[in-house]
Formats: C-alpha cells, structure tokens, sequence
C-alpha cells in the first residue's frame, strides 16, 4: 500500500492537458476575445452617426441595449421536457424552438429519438414542406411592419 504512487505524484508526473491541445485551447479563446473587441470596436466607432441618426445623446445606452439585445435573439432555443414523440416535438417546433431534446423517453424505449425523427419527416412529407425548419414559430403571432 505504501509503495503505490500518491494523487499528488501522478498529478506532478504527467501534465493534466497535453501541449499541443493547451495552446489550441489559448488560441480559440484568444480568438475569442478578439473578435468580441473588433465587434465591439465596430460598434463604438458607428456610435456617434446612430446617435446623430436617433436625434440625441440621451438615448445613447439605449442604441447599446438594442445591439445586445438583437445578439440575443440569434441564440438558438432548444425545446426540452417531456418530448416522447414526434407530435411534443412539432409543439416545441411550432413554438419557437429550432431544436428538440429527446431526453427521458429514452429510458422506456430506447428508439424514441429515431421515432421522433422519423414522425417529424413524415409530417413534412404530408404536408409539402421542403424543410422541418418552416415550422419553426408557426404558431407565433406575426408582427405587421
């Protein structure tokens, strides 16, 4: 028991993220960054023409909020919760989601996932739709311009 090494010695003895794999890591977030301060630079230098454009300073926060807040909504929603076929899937769809998780179903059949997927292409077979993804906010209200 004495002879065996301690966690302390197998940590000191081999390095927890091989070389090559760290400095892809620093690189993507490096990258990252970069391209959250040219975004952001982007955004400031355009800042005193949109002010102009809005008519004052006093909405200055506000042209930020606005940016932030259009970078939000590109996020995908993912539908999750008690999707067990294909038509909880179509509600998620329908709802908004561009995405659904197939998650506890699997534990009392195993094949839900692909009866899902097979329901969903089946529904855009029936109804002439060229892809899952013209489903996506259908039941929304549509905002007039």
């Amino acid at each position: 028991m004495l002879d065996q090494p301690t966690a302390l010695e197998e940590l000191e003895e081999r390095p927890a993220v091989a070389e090559p794999a760290r400095r892809l890591v620093l690189a993507a977030v490096m990258m990252a960054i970069f391209m959250a301060a040219i975004d952001l630079s982007i955004v400031a230098t355009a800042m005193p023409t949109i002010v102009a454009e809005l008519g004052g300073f006093h909405l200055f926060s506000w042209t930020f909020a606005a940016y932030l807040l259009a970078q939000a909504v590109t996020i995908p929603i993912i539908g999750a919760g008690g999707v067990t076929d294909a038509r909880d899937a179509l509600e998620f769809l329908m709802a908004g989601a561009s995405a659904v998780q197939v998650g506890t179903a699997t534990f009392a059949d195993p094949l839900a996932p692909l009866k899902v997927i097979e329901g969903l292409a089946a529904y855009v077979r029936e109804h002439g739709l060229r892809s899952i993804r013209e489903i996506v906010g259908t039941a929304l209200p549509r905002m007039e311009e």
